[in-house]
């Protein structure tokens, strides 16, 4: 919730951390630790939540990346990944399951894959039964792509 606060301007990341500082509530480490995290290019709390337990499993994606080939065409742009190793983390909620919202998705990343871009799509379900799995199926991807000459 604290992505979509300060995206919207509710709140300013520095004086919140400065407030922060002098205070000693009960939960205040949190708070403090979700200040560090916060990020207001995401644009959904679903893709926030994807964002914080990568960086909780110590992986650092970044946000909102647009996609181009060598001659500099316009690919697609991506919830959050790893440019460095071809990386895409999209997060689809239910309206990806609408068909005409699929197709899209479907032709987007079929470009991005011609390129040597690789996908983890993650659902409701999965971010909430198995986030911990999702880190690790995250953090596998990166080390195969590592490991591949």
């Amino acid at each position: 919730m604290l992505d979509v606060l300060l995206r919207a301007g509710f709140v300013d990341k520095d004086e919140l951390a400065a407030w922060l500082e002098t205070r000693h509530d009960r939960g205040i480490v949190r708070a403090r630790k979700c200040v560090e995290l916060v990020d207001p290019r995401a644009e959904s709390i679903p893709e926030s939540e994807v964002r914080v337990w990568l960086m909780l499993g110590g992986l650092r994606p970044e946000l909102q990346i647009n996609v181009h080939d060598e001659n500099g065409e316009f690919l697609g742009r991506l919830d959050l990944g790893f440019p460095e190793h071809k990386l895409a983390i999209e997060y689809d909620g239910k309206w990806h399951d609408n068909p005409e919202q699929a197709r899209l998705d479907k032709i987007r990343r079929q470009r991005m894959e011609e390129h040597g871009w690789r996908f983890i799509v993650v659902t409701s379900e999965w971010l909430r039964d198995d986030p911990r799995g999702l880190v690790e199926t995250v953090r596998a991807a990166i080390c195969r792509q590592v490991a591949i000459p």
